[in-house]
C-alpha cells in the first residue's frame, strides 16, 4: 500500500502560468503553486493610487506565501473615484469581499494605510468620515477569523503600489 496521497486532476497544472477572469470580469494572472489553500498560509498586500491628470484610480493586490513569495498579482483600473484616502479604505474592502466570494482564505493582511489598521484593531467605535466603510471592512474581515491585519510602511509596499499605478494606463 502506497503512503503517497492520490494526485488530483489539477496537479498537472502546478507550476503553470494561469490567467483567470472573475465573475466581475477582472483578470488574475500568475503561477499556480498549489491547489489546497485551506492548508496554506496566504498573505495579502493591498494598495490604491490615483492619477493627477484624470479621475481614474488604480487598485492592486499581491497574494503571497508566508515567505513573501508572490503567488498571484491583481491590478485593475477603478472608475469609482474618490480621493487617495477614500480609495485606501475602499480597496481592501473590495479585496476582502472578492476573497470571501471566491472562498479564498487569508491569513495575513498588510496595508500601508495606518488609519485602517488602527481602526480595525481598535475596539472603540469609529467616528471618522469613513465610519460606514470601516464598519463594512470589519464585518467582511469576520469571515477571515484567523487573519492578522498589520501595517507596513509605504516604502516596503512598492510592488503593490507600482502595480496600482500601472493599471492607470
Amino acid at each position: 500500500m502506497s503512503s503517497e496521497p492520490a494526485a488530483s486532476a489539477g496537479d498537472s497544472y502546478i507550476g503553470s502560468f494561469i490567467s483567470l477572469i472573475s465573475k466581475y470580469e477582472i483578470r488574475y494572472e500568475g503561477i499556480l503553486y498549489h491547489l489546497n489553500v485551506q492548508d496554506s498560509t496566504i498573505g495579502l498586500k493591498n494598495d490604491a493610487t490615483t492619477s493627477t491628470h484624470s479621475q481614474k484610480a488604480g487598485l492592486a493586490r499581491v497574494f503571497c506565501k508566508c515567505n513573501n513569495e508572490v503567488i498571484v498579482v491583481v491590478s485593475f483600473p477603478y472608475d469609482g473615484g474618490g480621493g487617495a484616502t477614500t480609495l485606501e479604505v475602499k480597496s481592501p474592502l473590495k479585496t476582502f469581499i472578492w476573497c470571501h466570494e471566491e472562498a479564498f482564505s487569508l491569513h495575513q493582511i498588510e496595508t500601508d494605510c495606518k488609519a485602517i489598521t488602527d481602526v480595525v484593531q481598535s475596539s472603540k467605535e469609529d467616528y471618522s468620515l469613513f465610519r460606514e466603510l470601516i464598519s463594512h471592512i470589519k464585518v467582511t474581515l469576520s469571515h477571515f477569523s484567523t487573519a492578522m491585519v498589520k501595517h507596513m510602511s509605504h516604502s516596503t509596499n512598492t510592488l503593490t503600489h507600482n502595480l496600482a499605478k500601472f493599471s492607470l494606463g
